[in-house]
């Protein structure tokens, strides 16, 4: 497989006055420190929906997708990170390779252990993917 264009990490909605995966949040930070092991890989910080509030209609979750692609345009050789259940559930198909992440902030409130194991097992779990 040939080195990979980008690492795009997709994430739900911004936090207000936020922007996507921001690096004040909790998420954010460990979104960091997984793309610090990630390096020299270009990693983009994400959301499906580019907004401050949850989606709350089909319409807008189809037009959120529509604009992420526009904005990212995806290729076969990118890596598209996934973080959680609902990112996995309402992305469309888009060209590059689809990795499942569970949502860093699921792991916030456990132990600093196992932040680091799952910050580790993230990290090699998108190792795979990259020559």
């Amino acid at each position: 497989m040939k080195k990979q264009a980008r690492i795009i990490f997709v994430g739900m909605h911004n936090k207000p006055g936020k922007q996507p995966l921001d690096s004040s949040t909790m998420t954010g930070k460990v979104i960091d420190r997984i793309i610090e092991q990630l390096k020299p890989y270009e990693c983009i910080k994400s959301n499906l929906f580019d907004k401050e509030y949850f989606p709350n209609s089909e319409v807008e979750i189809w037009n959120s997708h529509i604009r992420w692609y526009n904005k990212f345009k995806p290729i076969d050789k990118d890596l598209i990170i996934l973080l959680g259940k609902w990112t996995q559930d309402n992305f469309l198909p888009a060209p590059g390779i689809v990795i499942k992440l569970d949502h860093p902030a699921s792991f916030n409130y456990r132990s600093k252990a196992q932040k680091e194991e799952y910050i580790n097992s993230a990290v090699a779990k998108i190792k795979n993917y990259c020559t």
